[in-house]
């Protein structure tokens, strides 16, 4: 209700191309390749991580950028049909597929970075892909960032301090009750 008010007096205009009418036109949702990459196996605890699309397609880095530099979570539509579409594109096979009891957590962002956004983009992407994907998952918190890093986004895709620049930077929250091993970790980029 109140989406269409805000519509109605501030008409959408696409992030991408400023044509009228949506946030994220048709035209440059389509231009959005999906791909399913992944791998298995790297490291000792994660068994396969999934990308949908590839941050250097310009569209869908645009509507990474709006989100969350821009607050524009006026984007959340056309991220939930990216995901279906991407859902039924790859027919639902993912690794979790017959995993009865899962767990989702929102890889856990800067404080800092959260606080000057307004808003924690991970938990937007967990609750989104819990909504559309795996419904089932159940929220959870499980990490706590145990040292402020550079902004990955600062470092050139190809700068072996990428790595470095993450490693030891996360913990393990300990828990009282025993958790299920299969967690989902969602990120934005």
């Amino acid at each position: 209700m109140i989406d269409a008010i805000v519509d109605a007096i501030f008409p959408p205009q696409c992030v991408i191309c400023s044509s009228d009418g949506a946030w994220c036109c048709c035209s440059c949702f389509e231009k959005i390749e999906l791909v399913r990459t992944h791998s298995r196996e790297r490291g000792n605890y994660v068994n396969e991580i999934i990308a949908v699309g590839h941050y250097r397609n310009p569209e869908l880095r645009t509507l990474l950028h709006q989100l969350k530099y821009k607050n524009a979570r006026c984007l959340r539509f056309a991220f939930e049909k990216l995901l279906r579409r991407f859902a039924s594109q790859f027919n639902g096979s993912f690794p979790w597929a017959g995993e009865r009891s899962l767990c989702i957590q929102a890889l856990v962002g800067s404080p800092k970075r959260i606080h000057a956004r307004g808003f924690d983009q991970a938990e937007f992407f967990r609750d989104l892909v819990r909504d559309v994907l795996i419904p089932h998952a159940v929220p959870v918190n499980l990490l706590r960032r145990s040292s402020s890093i550079e902004a990955q986004a600062a470092l050139d895709a190809n700068d072996p301090l990428r790595g470095v620049n993450v490693r030891d930077a996360f913990s393990v929250i300990p828990q009282e009750e025993e958790i299920n091993p299969a967690v989902i970790l969602v990120d934005d980029i």
